[in-house]
């Protein structure tokens, strides 16, 4: 049942509840209407704070309860009420707004949406897959991205999509929002493909009669089961979703990883085999020039390794690098290579072959000049920043110890990533003077062998500033060049969800563009 005035509905029960406990309750229940203040001569006796709206968007979204949904709105509204708005401007009429402006604000198609409330129970709220699979994206590249995605129900786990597309490749891999109405069904959402892609996607049906024996929530599921079980390729649509931050160059290298001899017959790891031509025989690297780029007769590399099991598409994507780079408003170049393709394993490939990774830049510097992206080409590598993640640790210790232009890496970035090497990291700290950041968790793996680090360094009278991520300030890992960040995430976290990549490049030796 709706309640027409919720607040002094609250305050009627707690005073009951308070006088079955016993407790003498004097006067009636009043309620004040928000924002207005209370009058003057009430006394506060308690408050109850609000969580943040990323931990309360997860209660609704995945339930779907539209009644919260309709309160966000209405919220929304009032928190964004012109100074001169007229009286008769209900706090509906406000977000109504608001949403529109935030539509074109962003970009977005504000033409393919109409809306009325914020329940999405109105038949007169309309949008299209187009403009929903937009906002996806959009939410993808936002700050708020992973709390957003987070809220959304996992398939075959929680919310309204706890009995779907179980035992699929949609199961815990899809993050999807439900919308059911009579003769209208659809869901939009995040999911990973078989080859590792991330894609946004909608599906609607509208006065759809399926066959008998389906639901037609049935024929949803079987499309986005499709797409999970989906094993093609699709990197060449990247550089199409990168436009707006920047150039992106997804091209082979002959000097790239892979193919490589020494997996030449494949790898086992456990029980599973993966084969030469399946993970270890794609040569692509991508390349990222962000928008209002300065070139100098020298220019700077962020060289960015992946961990297990991933592509180039799915790091781009999962891990918002380039989304962080441009947000840095740093003035460097973004290198991703594809390691092991999809792959259980560390190995770097051709760039842990003795002066590999020298080799691998001058094909780089090449590709940047015959690409057309930059207005001058006469240049020469500046300073390189190397930066890994997860078993990315492995050949970033080769290149320190062998792969050459050691002169050159000024700062390496560990997220998660401190498995072994260490040897090789710490001489190349001491030797050159390098900038170590070192970001690690609890169930990592990685947090063994970084306290042992720091152990060694603390016998030596070695300085370093070590604490939890979210207590250290910009300028403390400015002024440090030892930095030993602990972090209460979980291992794929650490990249994007706190915007460690960001922080690190706007703390690092890089020039502003």
């Amino acid at each position: 049942m709706t309640v027409p005035r919720p607040a002094q509905w609250f305050t009627a029960a707690l005073k009951e509840a308070l006088q079955r406990s016993g407790i003498v309750i004097d006067g009636s229940a009043r309620s004040v209407y928000w924002p207005s203040p209370a009058p003057a001569a009430t006394v506060k006796l308690t408050e109850v704070v609000s969580p943040r709206l990323g931990e309360l968007v997860r209660d609704f979204l995945k339930p779907s309860q539209n009644l919260e949904t309709d309160l966000i709105f209405e919220h929304t509204g009032e928190m964004n009420r012109a100074a001169d708005a007229p009286a008769w401007e209900t706090s509906e009429d406000c977000a109504l707004a608001a949403l529109n402006r935030f539509l074109i604000t962003n970009g977005l198609p504000a033409d393919e949406v109409h809306f009325d409330e914020g329940s999405g129970l109105s038949r007169n709220n309309l949008t299209t897959a187009n403009a929903t699979v937009a906002l996806l994206q959009f939410m993808r590249q936002h700050r708020a991205g992973p709390d957003f995605i987070a809220a959304l129900p996992v398939a075959g786990v929680d919310g309204t999509l706890r009995r779907r597309m179980k035992n699929t490749p949609a199961f815990q891999n899809l993050q999807g929002k439900t919308g059911t109405l009579r003769w209208a069904n659809s869901l939009s959402g995040f999911v990973s493909t078989a080859a590792g892609e991330h894609l946004a996607f909608s599906l609607m049906l509208n006065r759809y009669a399926s066959p008998p024996e389906h639901k037609r929530a049935d024929e949803l599921d079987d499309i986005a089961v499709m797409l999970a079980g989906f094993s093609g390729r699709t990197e060449e649509s990247l550089p199409n979703q990168f436009a707006p931050l920047g150039t992106l160059i997804i091209t082979p290298f002959v000097t790239a990883p892979f193919p490589h001899p020494a997996r030449a017959e494949g790898h086992h790891y456990h029980d599973e085999f993966f084969s030469a031509p399946e993970h270890y025989a794609d040569s692509t690297v991508a390349l990222f020039i962000p928008k209002k780029f300065r070139v100098t007769d020298k220019i700077d590399f962020v060289v960015h390794f992946h961990g297990w099991r991933h592509t180039v598409a799915s790091t781009l994507e999962e891990y918002r690098l380039i989304q962080q780079l441009a947000d840095s408003g740093k003035n460097a170049v973004l290198v991703v290579p594809q390691g092991p393709y999809l792959a259980p394993d560390s190995f770097g490939g051709k760039l842990e072959d003795t002066n590999g990774f020298q080799a691998y830049m001058a094909e780089a510097v090449e590709k940047l000049r015959t690409s057309g992206a930059l207005a001058q080409t006469n240049f020469d590598i500046g300073n390189i920043i190397l930066s890994g993640h997860s078993g990315g640790y492995h050949v970033m210790a080769a290149i320190l110890d062998h792969g050459g232009l050691r002169e050159k890496i000024r700062e390496v970035w560990l997220f998660d990533a401190l498995y072994g090497g260490t040897e090789d990291f710490l001489a190349w700290q001491k030797t050159d003077d390098g900038r170590l950041l070192d970001i690690y968790t609890d169930h990592g793996g990685t947090r063994e062998e970084t306290e042992n680090l720091m152990a060694a360094y603390k016998t030596n009278r070695v300085d370093f500033l070590s604490g939890e991520d979210t207590d250290i300030t910009a300028e403390m890992l400015r002024t440090n060049r030892l930095v030993f960040l602990h972090s209460r995430l979980v291992h794929d976290d650490v990249v994007a969800k706190h915007g460690a990549f960001e922080e690190f490049l706007q703390s690092s030796c890089l020039e502003n563009k």
